[in-house]
């Protein structure tokens, strides 16, 4: 089982968020809460200016997260670029897609997402939880819609990093600072402590990727 969905811990923007004036806080609070309301998420926001440890999410089902995703493509990062977006430092990650295993039509070579936070100028804008990328990485990642803009999925949940092992291929899951939490019928939360997920065949992961998409 993985996270798709859930709500946010607080954001931290190291050095800077302290200086912030009431308006740009409020700027960042309606662009998380338009991000997540599109794509069914519970937010709970907060803005301080101590690190936090995590972002929470919740726990739902492998083939509900493959159901959910807009795209699910494997391939390497190709190129990072860092800029700001309405005062906010955003990322844009672009991919080289080696396979698409789910997603439109036409499916391009590559594609390139979002991802908030980063540094630039001096400044810092942390999302506990969030996804590191490296230029040159092999990923296999699951990414939604905000708009017309794909993100990663869950807030840090969608990214599977590939790895090589005796001349197989592996993927590792890689959540970060994440908590976890089951909703009952009620809809009440109740933390969990998930086992950790040790390397698994690339080949195997897929192949039960499109089952999902075959049901």
């Amino acid at each position: 089982m993985w996270p798709v969905s859930g709500y946010f811990s607080p954001w931290v923007c190291q050095k800077t968020l302290c200086e912030l004036k009431g308006s740009l806080v409020a700027l960042i609070t309606r662009y998380i809460m338009n991000i997540l309301r599109q794509i069914g998420f519970v937010v709970l926001v907060g803005l301080v200016c101590a690190p936090l440890s995590a972002t929470t999410v919740k726990w739902v089902s492998e083939e509900e997260m493959v159901r959910g995703a807009a795209a699910i493509v494997r391939g390497k990062v190709a190129k990072i670029h860092t800029r700001y977006d309405n005062k906010l430092i955003v990322r844009d990650v672009e991919i080289q897609v080696e396979r698409w295993l789910k997603g439109k039509r036409v499916q391009s070579p590559s594609l390139s997402f979002l991802l908030l936070g980063g540094t630039l100028d001096g400044r810092t804008l942390n999302v506990p939880g969030n996804s590191s990328y490296e230029v040159g990485e092999e990923v296999l990642l699951f990414l939604e819609y905000d708009g017309s803009t794909l993100v990663e999925m869950g807030i840090g949940a969608g990214k599977y990093a590939i790895q090589h092992n005796a001349g197989q291929a592996e993927i590792v899951r890689e959540l970060g600072h994440h908590n976890f939490a089951q909703t009952s019928v009620a809809g009440q939360f109740k933390m969990i402590m998930p086992q950790p997920v040790g390397p698994e065949s690339l080949v195997e992961f897929e192949k039960r990727i499109l089952r999902y998409l075959k049901k």
